[in-house]
């Protein structure tokens, strides 16, 4: 007997494949590209506010930069030498950085010169303005008059300038001592010696940041841990604020922008050693074999 059994005329026909009807993508593709567009104009409108906002923000630092700038060079040209203790304590107040350093070391000399002076009444024609960048470089933001001689500074330069070739001859030894120790790997690239007369100001190697695999902020912030202060002193002109905006750009003068990446002042100063000349050449040379790229196999 065959186990086939009987099936109705009004049963479903179980075997039967319904057609299923086509999805319509458009719509949901279309929304979810909607959603993507507007995030992204959304995003970008934002970002573009920030930048607004902190370009006015930083526009607005500047002029507070600037009114400070001008209100303390004023009182810094104003003498008065019936009041020179207030003079001295009223510019210690205000000083900031390497300025406030120096003035406090050299305070008393500088309140006798003010007791001697005459009255003046200080002002500013103009000044300008620079800020440090986080890799120890300035960015000049308005240009001004380069006025660092003031009353104050021209009598304690007079006196100094009796002592002006013994403070060369110092100098040109210590520079000499560079010459002989400061020997790295990799090699940073030396100024050149000059003639026999060089004043030698300061003393600026060019570090090889295309060997290391350290920013020179990571270098000047080691040298700093060992105690060494380490500067920059030059940058890329055109590549601060004020010239920017006068058009110039990144690739206009591809040699002064590899000196001013890779420069570094080290420490040179008549009050120094040759033995602290020896250090700096150590910690230099430790500082630059440790961020030493690896070699390629």
């Amino acid at each position: 007997m065959s186990p086939r059994r009987k099936i109705e005329a009004d049963e479903p026909d179980f075997f039967e494949v319904k057609p299923t009807p086509p999805r319509r993508w458009g719509l949901p593709v279309l929304a979810v590209v909607t959603s993507v567009l507007m995030a992204a104009a959304i995003t970008a409108g934002t970002l573009m506010l920030v930048s607004h906002t902190g370009d006015n923000r930083t526009r607005a630092r500047d002029a507070q930069a600037l009114d400070y700038v001008q209100s303390f060079m004023t009182t810094y040209t104003t003498l008065d030498p019936f009041h020179a203790n207030e003079y001295v304590e009223r510019i210690e107040a205000q000083g900031t950085g390497d300025f406030a350093k120096m003035f406090k070391e050299k305070q008393n000399a500088i309140l006798i010169q003010v007791a001697q002076a005459e009255p003046t009444k200080g002002s500013v024609v103009a000044a300008g303005v620079q800020r440090w960048r986080d890799d120890g470089s300035a960015d000049v933001l308005l240009p001004g008059g380069k006025y660092n001689l003031s009353d104050v500074a021209a009598r304690i330069g007079l006196s100094q300038l009796k002592q002006l070739e013994d403070f060369n001859d110092k100098r040109r030894e210590l520079v000499a001592r560079y010459f002989q120790r400061l020997s790295s790997d990799p090699p940073c690239r030396l100024p050149a010696r000059g003639t026999e007369g060089h004043s030698w100001h300061m003393f600026a190697p060019l570090i090889p940041l295309d060997h290391l695999s350290i920013s020179r902020s990571q270098f000047i912030e080691a040298m700093h841990a060992q105690g060494i202060g380490v500067g920059v002193h030059y940058p890329a002109l055109h590549l601060t604020t004020l010239y920017r905006e006068l058009g110039y750009a990144e690739g206009n003068f591809p040699n002064a922008e590899r000196i001013g990446r890779e420069t570094v002042t080290l420490p040179l100063f008549p009050g120094m050693q040759l033995a602290d000349v020896d250090r700096v050449c150590g910690t230099v040379a430790q500082i630059l074999h440790a961020g030493k790229k690896p070699a390629h196999r």
